[in-house]
């Protein structure tokens, strides 16, 4: 009822509001840059006039989390720096959002911790003993790493006139277990043997 009132003002942050409210849902949603720092702004303050202070809000486009200002910057009430709480730790886990799989490797490792942590018996307000923070900071060196993950794209010719190789490994732990598959194809200087 509340973002009703907004339409004349904000209409794209009230259909928004309404029914795109959740993280997924935005995924190729915007134009530019400029029309998403607009709709979260809107977002912002439907939110404010109901009531609730929207915190957190993370882009990959540093213009863009400018633009909304402190109080949604994605500036986060906990401090990283300092030994977190086992809430604060799952908070920042469950705020990477890898709908492809590509940084599972990073993600495997930071549940592995999570299971450590849970076994541990702490309370949820309750800072990581020392052991398990140490895994966490190493954790949080390899998230800072990810903004350098790059996946070029690869453009085959031709791929119906040459010999394609799929393959596949898979390994497993007491922890975890994961699989890889990739396709080879040799380069066109290579000789192909029919």
């Amino acid at each position: 009822m509340n973002a009703n009132m907004f339409v004349k003002e904000s209409p794209h942050a009230v259909e928004a509001s309404v029914n795109r409210h959740y993280v997924h849902d935005y995924v190729d949603c915007f134009q530019n840059e400029e029309e998403a720092a607009e709709v979260v702004r809107g977002v912002i303050r439907i939110h404010s006039a109901g009531g609730f202070a929207l915190k957190n809000i993370i882009s990959n486009s540093k213009r863009v989390l400018q633009s909304w200002g402190e109080s949604a910057s994605g500036v986060n009430d906990s401090d990283f720096s300092k030994t977190p709480t086992k809430r604060q730790m799952l908070s920042l886990n469950l705020s990477i959002y890898d709908p492809f799989g590509f940084v599972c490797d990073f993600m495997v490792a930071s549940k592995i911790l999570i299971q450590k942590v849970w076994k541990s018996g702490i309370k949820w307000d309750e800072e990581l003993p020392n052991d398990l923070y140490s895994n966490w900071k190493l954790l949080l060196t390899e998230l800072n790493r990810l903004d350098e993950f790059c996946i070029p794209r690869c453009y085959l010719k031709d791929l119906f006139n040459r010999k394609v190789d799929l393959h596949i490994f898979a390994d497993a732990s007491e922890e975890a277990m994961a699989t890889v598959a990739y396709r080879r194809v040799p380069s066109p200087m290579q000789r192909i043997s029919l």
